[in-house]
């Protein structure tokens, strides 16, 4: 009785190797395809991040042209060259002065960086203008309408054109007058923000 060794064939160690490429270039398929996902998804979310920034950057924009409104239409009697009532530290809440700051002290965080964490103390578009709240159509809306707020300030530019050392003085007390406003819009999130600020000078 004979025993007899079997050895692979040939064609057998071949499907063996073609098995093995195969898994490899599946392997680097799907590698491929994994990454490419992660790209696409990268390239979206950057996508509708600007697209958040922009909203909320046009919605601030609105709300500098409402505070402008505000000035210069409704509230007229605040920002007169020579009033100072109605503007307090920290920004006033009352119903009628409401929004209306004065600038915060040396070496303290701007009013405006601070003010906007409390509503009460901000104004909301719209609101003595009557304003509508759709200014974007029927596409994709703020999260919240925008806010503003206006400091009775001075631009020391200006004083120091005028040849005056003391700007605090009675007589130029309100030579300088700047209005400062602040405006905060939001994007479809919320915590999407974009801050634009300007200045109303008077002539």
């Amino acid at each position: 009785m004979t025993s007899r060794s079997r050895h692979p064939s040939a064609s057998s160690r071949q499907s063996g190797v073609s098995l093995i490429i195969v898994l490899m270039i599946l392997l680097v398929i799907t590698v491929l395809g994994v990454g490419g996902a992660q790209l696409t998804l990268q390239a979206e979310r950057g996508t509708r991040a600007d697209r958040d920034v922009e909203i909320a950057h046009q919605a601030a924009e609105q709300a500098l042209t409402d505070a402008e409104l505000d000035i210069t239409k409704f509230r007229t009697n605040f920002f007169k060259r020579d009033n100072d009532v109605g503007f307090v530290k920290g920004c006033s809440a009352a119903a009628d002065s409401k929004g209306l700051c004065k600038p915060s002290d040396a070496g303290v965080l701007p009013v405006w960086a601070t003010a906007f964490d409390d509503d009460s103390k901000t104004v909301a578009y719209g609101t003595f203008t009557n304003q509508l709240h759709d200014y974007f159509g029927h596409g994709i809306q703020s999260a919240r309408e925008p806010r503003y707020i206006i400091e009775s300030t001075q631009d020391s530019d200006s004083c120091a054109a005028d040849g005056s050392a003391d700007l605090q003085s009675a007589t130029l007390q309100f030579t300088c007058k700047v209005l400062r406003v602040t405006a905060m819009g939001y994007g479809p999130n919320q915590d999407t923000k974009v801050v634009l600020q300007t200045e109303f000078r008077y002539e």
